[in-house]
């Protein structure tokens, strides 16, 4: 999950090592941003902070909804699946997600 609460699903081709061709919202996490701003899962995201999700790198990709900091915002443009309608919203982060694992151990 994001931490702006949601899941975002690409091409599988982006898992290894591919373009950006298409983004899709994922699974949303109830009272959280996404929630709250109404998207849903399966809205196309046609641009995230003005920009085609195809001319975003996977590192752009990943650095733009994970490990933000409390407060950081995104700017989304998404089309409903049904009814194809544009919409903005912009999202911020309400909740910060600590890795544990990715915690460097103190001695």
């Amino acid at each position: 999950m994001t931490d702006f609460g949601m899941s975002i699903v690409t091409n599988p081709e982006v898992a290894t090592g591919g373009k950006i061709a298409w983004m899709l919202v994922g699974n949303i996490v109830p009272r959280s941003a996404a929630s709250q701003a109404g998207l849903r899962p399966g809205d196309r995201i046609i641009r995230v902070d003005r920009v085609l999700p195809s001319k975003l790198s996977k590192v752009e990709m990943l650095t733009t909804f994970f490990g933000r900091t409390l407060g950081a915002r995104v700017q989304l443009e998404v089309a409903d699946p049904h009814s194809q309608r544009h919409r903005i919203v912009e999202l911020e982060c309400n909740e910060v997600r600590i890795d544990k694992k990715a915690q460097p151990k103190v001695k």
